[in-house]
């Protein structure tokens, strides 16, 4: 904002936590600097037992995590979580946080806060 009050020219980039953005005339010239909120929230996952946690199309990709992992999306982003065993006789038995209504190992998720996701893997063999 300063660079429009004395007149130069202003180049983009974060100031805390704005994205200062400048706007040109049609001679192109700046005429006027934006600010818009640049917002991120943190995606925390964390696997118990022989699984791996991946983000899957649709949606942005970021997650690839055997054991605990963060990952931050822009807010609003809607992520699509993939439980996966990586060891034979393992198998996914759930989630907890958002997503333990999910019931499949596939979990979507609109990302309006920071969140925190576990997803369980078992032995079939009990352990």
């Amino acid at each position: 904002m300063w660079a429009r009050r004395l007149g130069r020219p202003a180049a983009a980039g974060v100031v805390g936590s704005l994205l200062v953005v400048p706007m040109a005339s049609p001679s192109g010239f700046p005429r006027h600097t934006e600010a818009h909120v640049v917002r991120s929230v943190t995606l925390t996952v964390t696997v118990s037992g022989q699984g791996t946690v991946e983000t899957v199309a649709p949606g942005p990709s970021g997650i690839t995590c055997p054991g605990t992992c963060h990952h931050s999306f822009a807010k609003g982003t809607t992520v699509t979580l993939f439980g996966q065993s990586v060891k034979r006789g393992w198998l996914f038995n759930g989630w907890s946080g958002p997503c333990a209504s999910a019931g499949l190992s596939v979990c979507s998720l609109k990302l309006t806060r920071s969140q925190t996701i576990h997803a369980k893997f078992v032995n079939e063999g009990g352990g």
